[in-house]
Parts: structure tokens; sequence; C-alpha cells
């Protein structure tokens, strides 16, 4: 008798068992180290709410999209955010001025290799999140 066509214990409803409970051991062991991101395009959104700024929130400029990437941190469970278009558009602002302000533990960032070169260069951790001014701050100035 072929025991891959038998129901014993060497059928196959018995091989499909094994077959699933492997894949659930796998499956929990996995899942516990697999971490997702959330993404947030960064340097787009100061190109967007400068040019509304009044002169009464004329100091906030450049200042939205970093603010916006912290409050989110801040109110975030444990999640490795994914912080995109993080290169300077303006060049008047710093070459790692995105970078440097969002960079910390539990973050990935998709900068180009330029503007990673630079903060290699030049950047200093310390300035990365918790270092800069309040982003509740900025956030309340823009009318959030």
């Amino acid at each position: 008798m072929n025991r891959l066509a038998s129901s014993g214990p060497a059928g196959p409803h018995f091989r499909h068992q094994c077959a699933a409970d492997a894949f659930n051991l796998v499956y929990a062991e996995t899942q516990a180290r697999v971490a997702s991101v959330a993404s947030f395009f960064v340097s787009r959104v100061d190109a967007m709410v400068d040019p509304l700024l009044g002169t009464a929130e004329a100091s906030l400029a450049g200042e939205a999209s970093a603010a916006r990437g912290m409050v989110a941190v801040a109110g975030a469970r444990t999640l490795r955010l994914l912080w995109a278009s993080t290169s300077s558009k303006d060049p008047k602002d710093s070459d790692i001025k995105y970078l440097e302000a969002l960079i910390g533990p539990d973050t990935v960032n998709t900068a180009p290799p330029g503007t990673l070169d630079a903060y290699l260069d030049h950047g200093r951790p310390e300035a990365g999140r918790g270092g800069r001014s309040n982003p509740f701050g900025v956030a309340a100035g823009l009318g959030h």
C-alpha cells in the first residue's frame, strides 16, 4: 500500500498537520523579530507650508517637517518610523537639515548617498530627536 495515499499516521492529513505545525512555530518565532515601519515624506512639508506662513508665523519657516515627525514619534507606539525625502530641497537650508533633526533609535531613513555622506562628514548626533526645539510648540504655532 502506498503510504502517501493512506489515511494513517503517515498519510496526507498527518503530513499536512506537521507542515502546519512547523509553519506556525516558525511564524511565531519570526513574528517576534519582525518590525514594521511608518513612512513620512519629510522635506515636501516645509516646501508646501512655508509659502503659506504669515508674518506672525515667519519664525517657524522650515520647522514644520521635523516638528511633524517628532510629534508623530512622541505619540507613536514603539514602531520603526521610515523617514523618506530627507534631502534638503531649499539651498538656504543645511544639506543635512532633516536627516540630523530626525535621526534616532528605531528609525529607518532613505537618505540619498550624498546626504548620508554629508551627515557622516559634519552631522551632530546630539542634534537629533530630543536635541531640537519643542516640536509641539512649532505644531501649535502652525495651528495644529
